[in-house]
């Protein structure tokens, strides 16, 4: 596979060089993985054009790629991909976790214990050591927002069971009004 130099920017402030064009961003922005193994929109295609298409986006220079675990199959693919052509030092990996795997009603689980696991089972999925970006797929001020419920100045009252606020300072009480 020859590789041809596609657009690059730095992720953050300080973040890595990566793809300005990603695999995935999954409303559409993107090439998208969800489509891949999700049978929302279409047939789910076989494996080999799976294939074919992550070595066409690797090719163009697309090596920003943007996954999640509730995608179905999506993880175990894009792993058998990586030992397949042995290019997972070459992928920007970001994976998306918070809704609970198999529920039928979108259920949202940010909690720690849920967060280590969904990690944890990505790892494995994946077959690879490390996942480059993880991303909590909706954030508590977003749910307290599209629902109209905010509680003592908490999104949805879940802050005691929401990891998100304990460790990242712009979802705590203080920073609400910035938020908004």
């Amino acid at each position: 596979m020859s590789v041809k130099t596609a657009p690059r920017f730095s992720l953050g402030k300080n973040g890595p060089l990566v793809s300005r064009m990603g695999l995935g961003l999954g409303l559409g922005l993107g090439l998208g993985t969800m489509g891949l193994t999700r049978p929302t929109y279409r047939a789910i295609p076989i494996q080999g054009e799976i294939f074919a298409f992550l070595d066409h986006a690797y090719e163009a220079g697309v090596t920003f790629w943007d996954s999640a675990d509730y995608y179905n199959d999506c993880e175990e693919i894009i792993g058998k991909w990586f030992r397949r052509t042995g290019k997972r030092g070459d992928i920007f990996l970001a994976t998306k976790f918070g809704y609970v795997k198999n529920s039928q009603t979108f259920e949202l689980n940010t909690s720690y214990v849920y967060v280590k696991k969904a990690c944890a089972e990505s790892l494995r999925l994946l077959d690879i050591e490390s996942i480059d970006l993880s991303i909590v797929a909706a954030t508590p001020l977003g749910r307290g927002l599209l629902t109209a419920n905010f509680i003592d100045g908490t999104a949805s009252g879940q802050q005691d069971s929401d990891v998100r606020y304990h460790l990242i300072p712009r979802f705590t009480g203080e920073n609400r009004e910035k938020n908004i």
